[in-house]
Order: C-alpha cells, then sequence, then structure tokens
C-alpha cells in the first residue's frame, strides 16, 4: 500500500509537470494541447479533481510573468543607463562649446579693439606732415608699417611713400602689392 502510494505520488508529479509545461507551451499547437489536455485527464482520474494542477499552472504563469518582468526592468535599468551617459556626454560637449565661444568673442573682441587702435593710428598718421608720418613707420616692424600704408587713403599713403627713403618705399612697395594679390588669391 506505502508503494503504491509512493508511485502514484511520483506518476502525479509527473503528470502536474509535464500538463504545466505543455499548457504553457501549448498556445499554438494542436498536439502539445491533447498532451496537456491527456496529462490533465490523468490527474483528474487519480485525484477527481483539477484544483492541483490550476495551482501549479497558476504559479508556474506567476513564476513567468516575474520573470519577463525582471527581463524588462534590466532593459530599462540598462536604456535608463545609455540615456544618462548620452545626457552627461551632451552637458560636456555644451560646456565645450560654451567655452569655444567666449574664446572666439574674446578673440573678435581684441581684433577689434586692435582694429580700432590700428584707425586711430592711421588717422593720427595721415594728421602729421608726410615726412614725419614715414620716419615713424620706418621705425616700426614691418608689418605694423604695411597694415598702416594699406588703411590710409590712397592720396595720404602716396605722400607718405614719397617722403621714404627709395630702398625702405621700394620694400614696403613690394609688400603691399604681394599683400593685395595674396588676398586677391593670386600669385604671391
Amino acid at each position: 500500500m506505502r508503494v503504491r502510494r509512493i508511485v502514484t505520488s511520483l506518476v502525479v508529479v509527473l503528470c502536474v509537470g509535464r500538463a504545466a509545461w505543455a499548457l504553457d507551451g501549448a498556445a499554438g499547437d494542436p498536439a502539445a494541447k491533447t498532451t496537456a489536455a491527456t496529462q490533465q485527464n490523468i490527474f483528474e482520474t487519480i485525484y477527481g479533481d483539477s484544483s492541483k494542477l490550476q495551482f501549479v499552472m497558476k504559479e508556474k504563469s506567476l513564476y513567468m510573468n516575474l520573470r519577463r518582468e525582471i527581463e524588462r526592468n534590466q532593459r530599462d535599468q540598462t536604456a535608463a543607463a545609455e540615456v544618462a551617459t548620452l545626457t552627461n556626454e551632451w552637458k560636456q560637449l555644451a560646456q565645450e562649446l560654451d567655452k569655444l565661444r567666449e574664446s572666439l568673442d574674446k578673440k573678435v573682441a581684441q581684433k577689434t579693439e586692435a582694429n580700432e587702435n590700428l584707425k586711430l593710428m592711421i588717422s593720427l598718421y595721415q594728421a602729421i606732415k608726410p615726412d614725419e608720418a614715414a620716419q615713424m613707420l620706418k621705425r616700426m616692424p614691418l608689418s605694423v608699417s604695411l597694415a598702416t600704408m594699406h588703411m590710409m587713403s590712397p592720396r595720404q599713403a602716396s605722400k607718405v611713400l614719397a617722403a621714404m627713403d627709395p630702398k625702405f618705399a621700394a620694400e614696403v612697395s613690394r609688400r603691399l602689392i604681394q599683400n593685395n594679390e595674396e588676398a586677391k588669391g593670386g600669385p604671391p
């Protein structure tokens, strides 16, 4: 009698397990549905009802739902981490862009200030006598002299060139022509 109970319990456990797994996989397979129904009938024959089988199936269903929820949460956490990483990268790029804008604004302000100073210097050179302007330009670095001569009115620049030492005037003229051709994209 005791052996018969143990064998019956093992058959029931096997039937319950197979029925639960078969019903879970029987969604689209008619053969699996038939197998699951047969196993459920065996269980009902032994115990008289299928309440335990339904309990096991509900338990398995809850387990599967929990497993899906855990996987979904893991995907959500991964996506949230990626969004956080991208957000941090975007903030860093925005900060770099702000720094570059500030740097550019400073350089533009410096150029504007230098240009204003150069304009003031040019207006001063145009106001003095051409021979005095020629002497002052000769003492300056050649690049400053060229920039000053370039921004002077052609009439005043020609008077200053005429008052310069002929060698220096020739060098300034050559460089002015060279700079003008380079600015236009012509040969140096």
